[in-house]
């Protein structure tokens, strides 16, 4: 028993100890509590703003946070409707022109067969033949093993969705009775023994991810204006789409731009758009570099963290927490981070 007690409360076993309780929270305790997470996260910072306006409007604290969250809901609705929109009509373009790719891609896996029969000396019409039944097979494997599952997978989908909607609907009846009751609440709260201990964790924690979370805003942003802009340089079409497109999937570890610009750069070239298709490569490199310069210095420098560090943190983070990890990976981090200082200074 002295033994166990030796290892559990030396700096290696409470660095076990601890980590094992932040997965623990973060994996079955956070999906429990997330709205109510998400409606302090919301109140808190808005609270001053919410009784100063109070004080000049005499308009109730509940009410004026029902009306911001009304608004923001509707500009959030508003926006879901116009990708939708324009989506819905680029999958009809999108559906009208199959007949024209399937004759460009014809044409272009002629032209190649023909480049590697005057290299090599193979029979390009044999080449061409085993190609078009690859192609076949592969298309006739897609529509027998994936569509089905797709298809099964709907119902798990459409269950997600309503999960996500009951979520929000908590969240904002929560974020509405927090900012009427916030005052006598936080009195409460205050009492509690340890409170300033994990108040400066939760204020430093506070104040880490907001670094990390503006850092991961510039770089989106910067690479956004970036891809655009050469895109519409380089004449492709729908360069604001796939330019923003191309920006937001760049946040996420292991796809990045990569994701957009790469197939972007494969439909060019079937096309026979050689100059739009290299221009897509060039700007996938670039717009990687553009992560790697400004990465380190935005995140890194400020949050007193080696970038292969918070590299480590989100793709651990994706492992044990799924598309969320991105988040909570580096943010798992910090609240180890700041545990174990507490302790060591204790």
């Amino acid at each position: 028993m002295e033994k166990l007690r030796e290892i559990t409360t030396g700096k290696w076993g409470r660095l076990v100890l601890v980590t094992a309780g932040v997965y623990v929270v973060m994996r079955f305790l956070l999906p429990l509590i997330y709205p109510f997470v998400l409606a302090a996260l919301l109140v808190i910072p808005l609270y001053p703003w919410l009784k100063r306006v109070e004080r000049h409007t005499h308009i109730g604290k509940g009410f004026l946070t029902s009306g911001l969250l009304f608004f923001l809901g509707s500009l959030i609705i508003l926006l879901v409707w116009l990708v939708v929109a324009w989506s819905s009509r680029h999958v009809t373009e999108f559906a009208r022109g199959l007949e024209i790719f399937e004759e460009n891609f014809n044409l272009f896996v002629t032209d190649c067969c023909e480049f590697v029969e005057g290299k090599t000396g193979f029979c390009a019409d044999e080449l061409e033949t085993v190609i078009v039944e690859r192609v076949n097979v592969f298309i006739e494997e897609f529509q027998v093993n994936v569509v089905p599952k797709l298809m099964k997978q709907s119902v798990g989908w459409f269950k997600a969705v309503i999960n996500v909607a009951a979520g929000i609907m908590i969240t904002f009846i929560s974020a509405v009775l927090l900012a009427k009751d916030y005052e006598p609440m936080s009195e409460r709260i205050r009492q509690l023994e340890g409170y300033e201990k994990i108040s400066g964790i939760i204020s430093s924690i506070g104040h880490l991810a907001g670094t990390f979370l503006r850092a991961q805003i510039i770089i989106m942003t910067c690479i956004s204006i970036l891809a655009v802009t050469g895109l519409w340089l380089s004449r492709v079409e729908n360069p604001i789409f796939f330019g923003i497109t191309a920006g937001i999937m760049d946040a996420l570890p292991f796809i990045g731009t990569g994701i957009v610009l790469m197939p972007l750069a494969f439909w060019q070239l079937v096309q026979g758009r050689y100059v739009q298709a290299a221009a897509c490569v060039i700007l996938y490199t670039v717009c990687a570099l553009l992560r790697e310069l400004l990465e380190p210095r935005l995140i890194g420098g400020r949050m007193g963290l080696y970038p292969i560090v918070v590299l480590a943190a989100v793709y651990v983070g994706v492992k044990l927490y799924g598309l969320g990890g991105v988040i909570l990976g580096p943010l798992s981090l910090l609240l180890i981070m700041e545990i174990m200082g507490s302790l060591n200074e204790k």
